[in-house]
């Protein structure tokens, strides 16, 4: 049986506003390495749910969250959320659906984001700014794919990062 073991290049979108700090890219940087180690391990173009295990990735952890992908992306739901994730949004986002606990002015762009990294099975990030509870933010993200036993994309797993710009 023959593996494959090179993974696509991640896909940047054009950034809304780019971030210069490095702590934002250095958390997707991270979770793109160790999703891109999974990918390696499983010989797939995407690693399964199988293989996503806390205890693996303990350093961005806290930045990732969970989506359930559901075609056309205006369904997608969290169904996980790290402590990072739950403060640049507000709130515990789990059981929301993206379109209702993300930002308005930066929700159509992360749908698009989301469904596109779905259909290409392919790492997205971007960057921008997003307004939550009166607060300007500076964001970093990545989507990061994942399949299902039958090698679909069911899930996304994500990584935040961001930074209060002020009022």
């Amino acid at each position: 049986m023959t593996f494959i073991t090179s993974v696509a290049p991640v896909i940047h979108a054009p950034p809304a506003d780019p971030l210069d700090d490095g702590a934002e890219r250095r958390a997707c940087a991270l979770s793109l390495a160790w999703w891109r180690g999974l990918c390696d391990a499983g010989g797939n173009r995407a690693p399964t749910r199988a293989q996503i295990a806390e205890a693996s990735a303990p350093s961005v952890w806290p930045h990732f969250f969970f989506v359930r992908c559901v075609p056309g992306g205006g369904e997608n739901m969290f169904e996980g959320a790290g402590p990072v994730v739950c403060d640049a949004l507000g709130l515990d986002p789990r059981g929301w659906r993206v379109a209702n606990a993300w930002p308005s002015d930066a929700v159509e762009r992360a749908i698009f984001l989301q469904q596109t990294a779905a259909d290409l099975v392919m790492p997205i990030e971007e960057a921008g700014r997003m307004r939550i509870q009166g607060i300007d933010q500076a964001y970093r993200c990545i989507l990061l794919p994942i399949l299902d036993a039958e090698e679909r994309v069911s899930h996304l797993l994500g990584a935040l990062a961001f930074q209060n710009t002020g009022d």
